[in-house]
């Protein structure tokens, strides 16, 4: 996803390279427009609600969950590096594929781990991607903040839900696509991950039109 189809660097050139790497897969860029449009063509009655959450992040996140149980496929954050071709994650024929954050992080949340909302593979019409999606539905939008995004729509919801209706799925530890902890203070950590390595631009974060 991104506001519009002008992407900057160094996103720009992840997207290319994902194009590149897979060259077998049709590789979709979702803009605010076409998220908006999407809304309403396919869940009508969640519009009102999608247009009154309080921050873009939160029908970003959204969004993501009305994609992949409309269409499932494999989405991926605009922050991604991809470092090798991802037809390895649909090794197995698992509806539902997802991937631990890192340790570190899950610690500093209070959590044993956490599920990314980062990078998600899914078959489509999967009933945890409605439970995820009612779930956030049924939230009061002016309860709703930055703070806690993480919880209300982000990776801790997403975890969470997982948690209560235990699908089946294949799950990868942090390796995968998160070898290096939230740079919260200092240099981002060197390490990449097997299939990419998150950069963590956090631009939802710092308020800038981009994701």
């Amino acid at each position: 996803m991104w506001g519009s189809r002008q992407i900057p660097q160094p996103y720009a050139a992840y997207h290319r390279s994902i194009r590149e790497l897979n060259p077998d897969c049709e590789v979709a860029l979702w803009t605010d427009i076409d998220i908006a449009a999407f809304v309403e063509t396919h869940y009508p009655s969640r519009l009102e609600f999608f247009r009154a959450l309080p921050l873009d992040v939160h029908r970003w996140d959204l969004f993501r969950y009305m994609l992949l149980h409309q269409h499932g496929g494999l989405y991926v954050d605009m922050d991604i590096e991809p470092t090798r071709p991802f037809d390895g994650l649909f090794v197995g024929g698992a509806g539902l594929t997802l991937f631990r954050e890192h340790p570190q992080d899950a610690r500093r949340m209070r959590r044993s781990s956490i599920l990314s909302n980062a990078v998600i593979c899914c078959a489509p019409g999967l009933s945890v991607m409605a439970e995820l999606i009612e779930t956030i539905c049924s939230l009061q939008v002016i309860c709703l903040s930055r703070v806690g995004v993480c919880e209300q729509t982000g990776p801790i919801m997403l975890t969470t839900v997982y948690e209560r209706c235990r699908p089946s799925a294949i799950v990868h530890d942090h390796r995968a696509f998160f070898p290096n902890p939230v740079p919260l203070h200092g240099r981002p950590g060197s390490l990449v991950g097997f299939y990419g390595t998150h950069r963590f631009a956090s631009t939802w974060w710092k308020q800038v039109p981009a994701r």
